[in-house]
């Protein structure tokens, strides 16, 4: 890591701390003004529901504290709106212990009493209440529905923090009913949303549900680095119900990697701080995940006994959550202990539970498990039934890697029984191939290197958390005046570090940015001697596959198609996504999505270049280019030229010539 990395990241650590210790004075404040105002009042009542909002995450008891003596003076006084919040910082506690058909009960309470005032915030964090209750209990239709009411009135009050909570809830949903892509657009608006909020607590639940999409995506190096930074602000904020779920995540990818010794050491973790929590559905679904990892290792007994204590709280809870997930767990121990009779009850409830509750990914499972289960009973048809369901499914509407390799593997072992070599072949060429473009040893090079810095980065929050919390004890009689005083010197130090490495910095953009408008000069010449008439020759061989990728991309232009895929792509190309996918990796060395950013951001360079553009937004520019968002655009350009759209265009528009050619020249 160089010294800006290293500068950026001490920063953002400072930052965070600053704003963790800002909230520590908000509530010690708010306990101020109880302790002083005994009155029985209104006010005292909104002193109360401020504490509880501030605390909701941090302490149960005094959350109930609250909603109790609010809801006491509440009624004493006929005080409406008091008595509303009181049942939202009911319906939040219960949801906190997993009470979800009470917590239900009382945030529709609130939506009642507030019904009449459509314009209060209570009444849009009422139906986000309500929508997180329904998708704890996999209602994810009703959930969504929810969920957009309650951003359709905090749009109306220009209430920013519930329209970025609704939509990192939306993205949730989508993840549990497989729409990934959906998912991920939802939470990259929250983010979008919630940037410059100082509530650090939304923001690391973000990060936290774009680490499960990658997750699901494949893309383990994303996930891990969306995972860290929010394990990075729970840390800080000392989050204890975050971290168990930033624990569990990353537990989840070193599962999947098959690093099962880490992997179990972080689901331990997650479960000690859910049990000292008391939260019983986390507990549940943590009992599963060990399970899981013994499973795997061949411990079934000991996966047995942690399987069916998740199944027995969720039973208890009544939870639809992860229930297939558990159901199909301890339908492949019993398989594995060679009890298949047993196995093919679970399957068979696991199935119908997807079903009812639409989960896709949970249906795929099922079906793969049967077919695995029937081909033991040696009942081919039953088994290539079920398998080709679960292909069907996984290949065309789901985008979950693992499970559709899985997949492939149990249709060649069907085929190859059947023997017809030829489709036992085709499944076995598409599972090297999907193994190929994702275990490379570049990736588990580039992973390894990743944990590095995530174990770096870990040891120095560590050590600078344990800093902030000797200063908060030395400053606390005095807090806000001290706190100006750290906000002072981390501006100073600031000041004085980038003026004293300034210069470098600018040498070093500036280097980047001659050999970027170097390479627009290379690409205009390439363009210019295209022969787009030998594109469209041979189109049965790898050769003229990439002349007509070329024609599609510097011709006809289609990376400005902002819903381009690469399964359109291999559409238009008369092949299909996996050629493509390898032909894309093979020869330009990246994947499809950065292949077709490239293209993009070589437009976009060029065009601010150009001063006939010069009046035109980012925004325009990214959304001319075929970007959807201008987010997504500053990331690629970033990534790919190694300097921010905005510092290239000032660069560009400052330089002593007419443009990339006079600069070539120059």
């Amino acid at each position: 890591m160089n010294f800006p990395q290293r500068f950026i990241a001490i920063l953002f650590i400072a930052f965070i701390g600053t704003l963790s210790y800002s909230q520590t004075v908000k509530i010690d404040n708010l306990r101020h003004q109880l302790k002083t105002h005994n009155n029985k009042d209104s006010i005292r009542v909104n002193y109360l529901i401020a504490y509880g909002e501030e605390i909701t995450i941090y302490d149960i008891e005094e959350l109930k504290k609250c909603a109790q003596e609010s809801e006491i003076i509440s009624n004493k006084l006929n005080y409406k709106r008091g008595l509303a919040y009181s049942y939202l910082l009911y319906g939040q506690l219960y949801y906190n212990k997993s009470e979800y058909k009470l917590s239900l009960e009382y945030y529709t309470k609130a939506k009642q009493l507030l019904k009449s005032s459509p314009t209060d915030k209570g009444l849009a964090d009422s139906y986000l209440g309500l929508g997180l209750n329904n998708y704890q209990l996999a209602l994810y239709t009703q959930a969504l529905d929810l969920f957009q009411e309650s951003i359709n009135i905090s749009r109306k009050i220009n209430y920013i923090q519930g329209i970025s909570n609704a939509y990192n809830y939306i993205g949730i949903c989508y993840i549990h009913k497989g729409d990934l892509n959906s998912a991920l657009n939802a939470l990259q608006k929250s983010l979008e949303l919630i940037t410059e909020s100082e509530d650090n607590n939304i923001k690391a639940n973000i990060y936290n549900n774009l680490g499960r999409v990658y997750r699901d995506l494949g893309d383990y190096d994303y996930a891990l680095d969306y995972y860290q930074k929010a394990l990075n602000i729970r840390e800080v904020l000392d989050l204890k119900e975050g971290l168990s779920n930033s624990y569990n995540s990353l537990g989840i990818v070193y599962e999947i990697i098959g690093d099962y010794t880490k992997a179990l050491e972080y689901f331990n973790k997650s479960l000690d701080l859910r049990e000292l929590i008391g939260n019983p559905s986390r507990i549940s679904g943590s009992y599963n995940n060990i399970g899981a990892i013994y499973k795997i290792t061949g411990d079934y007994n000991k996966a047995l006994i942690y399987c069916l204590k998740a199944l027995e709280i969720k039973e208890d809870l009544n939870t639809k959550s992860y229930l297939g997930e558990n159901l199909n767990n301890l339908g492949e121990i019993y398989f594995l202990l060679d009890k298949k009779t047993k196995a093919l009850e679970y399957y068979k409830r696991a199935l119908t539970e997807s079903l009812i509750l639409k989960e896709k990914k949970g249906e795929a499972l099922t079906y793969k498990n049967l077919a695995n289960l029937y081909y033991s009973f040696n009942n081919i048809d039953s088994a290539l039934f079920y398998a080709t369901k679960c292909y069907q499914l996984t290949n065309y509407q789901l985008s979950d890697i693992d499970l559709l390799m899985e997949c492939c593997i149990t249709n060649s072992k069907i085929f190859e029984n059947l023997k017809d070599y030829k489709n036992a072949y085709k499944y076995q060429a598409q599972y090297k191939t999907i193994y190929d473009s994702i275990y490379d040893a570049d990736f588990i090079g580039n992973l390894k290197n990743f944990e590095l810095q995530a174990q770096y980065k870990s040891e120095k929050e560590i050590i600078t958390k344990d800093l902030d919390r000797q200063k908060i004890l030395l400053i606390k009689k005095q807090q806000q005046i001290r706190l100006m005083g750290v906000i002072l010197l981390v501006i100073t130090l600031t000041v004085f570090i980038f003026f004293y490495y300034y210069r470098q910095i600018s040498k070093k953009n500036r280097k980047l940015f001659l050999q970027n408008l170097e390479l627009v000069n290379i690409e205009n010449c390439k363009e210019e001697k295209t022969d787009k008439k030998q594109i469209l020759i041979e189109q049965e061989t790898e050769k003229n596959t990439l002349k007509q990728i070329e024609f599609l991309m510097l011709s006809e232009k289609s990376y400005k198609d902002p819903t381009i895929t690469l399964e359109g792509l291999a559409t238009m190309l008369n092949t299909n996504r996996t050629y493509l996918s390898r032909i894309i990796n093979d020869n330009y060395k990246c994947n499809f999505n950065k292949f077709i950013n490239t293209y993009r951001v070589k437009e976009a360079r060029e065009m601010l270049c150009n001063k006939e553009y010069k009046n035109l937004t980012f925004e325009a520019i990214a959304n001319k280019v075929g970007f959807k968002s201008r987010s997504v655009f500053n990331e690629a350009f970033k990534e790919i030229t190694g300097l921010t759209p905005s510092y290239f265009k000032k660069s560009a528009m400052n330089y002593p010539g007419e443009g990339p050619e006079s600069i070539s020249r120059a």
